[in-house]
């Protein structure tokens, strides 16, 4: 059955409502090829490898035969102790997060009379749509946000929500790489540091052996094994800038290059050869290769002797994964309009 947490507020809000959709709306996620299908519940995660999360169907939908009068009637009865004439004083509001790029789109919004969307399951991901942003990176997930909200300000009253975008009932849906937990945060390349390391002043970005945990089968996240540093100004530019394209191009850079500079000390270890699945399984090396694999022991295997003997056809398939190609071409798709 489904929880859910909840958090103090300082005025009223839809309780009545949260539980109505926690416990009647679901996330319905199907795969490419239509033989799968997995059913989330609010506060749950599902994790899929990076190819199936990128190709599945993704809907929103209510439990057959669950009416939604009820709803309706609390969400009319709220928004007249709000003083409002009747519901459309509230929006249902769903946002898609990206863990990796770090930013937020909001992929759509309802009144509570377009509840019935939600019968037949509401697509998330309409084939030939652009995909929203939020969800064209795979290897680290999405999290989905509904909300009912405010959307208009209103008259300050003691104990009643007034403010714009004031969320009253949420629930979240995660769908996850069970390589997740791989982030990592890009250090600044400033002026003392790159004295300190003697690099070039015209040196983007810096990778080497975290000095604390040198130990590259003990680490599980990359900021256990790896330092990456990222010229300052850059940094600064990208994380005033999340969503712009050339962003999106360079923190999927940042992400390959990290990865890389793992499997080139990952091919110097002495034990090469001899590393075994139960080695390196839950670990980071592991969680790499997730990256790119199924969850089945014999698609690990697969990919770990790859990762072994052919380290080039393993970084491609990582790439691909991570949709760097896409990425490229938004970034030159901007550049010409740029230009024209």
């Amino acid at each position: 059955m489904a929880t859910e947490n909840r958090d103090v507020r300082p005025f009223r809000d839809l309780s009545d409502v949260q539980s109505w959709l926690v416990e009647n709306l679901y996330l319905v996620v199907t795969d490419a090829t239509n033989t799968e299908t997995w059913i989330v519940e609010a506060g749950s995660t599902l994790r899929l490898d990076p190819k199936t999360l990128m190709t599945a169907s993704l809907r929103l939908k209510i439990k057959d035969d669950v009416p939604v009068i009820p709803l309706l009637k609390s969400a009319e009865q709220f928004a007249d102790d709000l003083g409002a004439k009747d519901h459309s004083i509230l929006s249902i509001v769903l946002h898609g997060t990206s863990p990796f790029l770090r930013f937020t789109d909001e992929l759509a919004r309802w009144s509570f009379d377009d509840l019935n969307q939600f019968r037949s399951g509401y697509q998330l991901n309409i084939d030939g749509n652009p995909r929203p942003r939020s969800l064209q990176l795979a290897h680290n997930g999405v999290v989905f946000d509904l909300a009912v909200v405010l959307n208009r300000e209103l008259k300050p009253q003691a104990g009643l929500p007034h403010r714009l975008g004031t969320w009253l009932a949420k629930l979240r849906f995660t769908l996850a790489n069970p390589a997740e937990g791989i982030g990592f945060t890009p250090l600044p390349l400033n002026s003392e540091k790159r004295k300190e390391l003697k690099l070039a002043k015209q040196t983007a970005t810096y990778a080497r052996e975290n000095p604390y945990q040198p130990d590259l089968l003990s680490a599980v996240m990359l900021d256990d094994f790896v330092e990456y540093y990222v010229d300052e100004s850059l940094l600064a530019r990208m994380s005033a800038n999340p969503r712009h394209s050339q962003s999106a191009l360079f923190q999927t850079q940042i992400f390959l290059g990290a990865v890389e500079f793992v499997v080139m000390e990952f091919q110097r270890l002495d034990s090469l050869d001899e590393i075994q699945l139960a080695d390196i399984s839950e670990g980071l090396v592991g969680k790499i290769l997730r990256i790119v694999s199924g969850e089945t022991d014999e698609d690990l295997r697969q990919w770990l002797e790859t990762l072994k003997t052919n380290p080039a056809d393993f970084l491609a398939a990582v790439e691909a994964s991570s949709e760097y190609l896409r990425r490229l071409d938004d970034s030159m798709s901007d550049m010409a309009v740029i230009s024209v």
